[in-house]
Order: C-alpha cells, then sequence, then structure tokens
C-alpha cells in the first residue's frame, strides 16, 4: 500500500472514531449542543467523503473502505 493510501486510510479512521465518539456523546447533549454537534459531524463526514475521492483517484477500492473503530 502506497504511502499516500495509508495517510488517507489514516486521516479517515481518525474521522470515524471522532464521528463514533460524537455520535455516543449525543445522548446527553442539550438542545444548543446538539445543533452545534450535528454541524460538527456534518463537517466531518464531508472530510470523510472528500477523503473517499480522494482514495478512489488513487486507486484505492471504495468498496473496501476502512472504518477505523467507528462501526
Amino acid at each position: 500500500m502506497s504511502n499516500i493510501i495509508s495517510a488517507l486510510l489514516t486521516e479517515r479512521a481518525r474521522h470515524m472514531d471522532s464521528l463514533a465518539r460524537l455520535k455516543a456523546a449525543s445522548n446527553d447533549w442539550t438542545a444548543a449542543e446538539r445543533s452545534r454537534g450535528e454541524a460538527t459531524m456534518a463537517n466531518i463526514m464531508s472530510q470523510v467523503l472528500e477523503l473517499d475521492s480522494q482514495l478512489k483517484r488513487q486507486g484505492y477500492k471504495t468498496h473496501l473502505q476502512y472504518q477505523g473503530g467507528a462501526a
């Protein structure tokens, strides 16, 4: 695996872990926190989608994308 793909997968895994932590914490959010949290999650997900595009351009098979620690 190339260094570029490895770096992209590492970054993607970090974002997916962040999403999982935010989702787990969201049960305790107030209304104001929920609004900010959902905006943050949407921003992180857009970054994940951009990483997916970069991985695809590098020839990484998208159906095998690494999900990190998030389930």
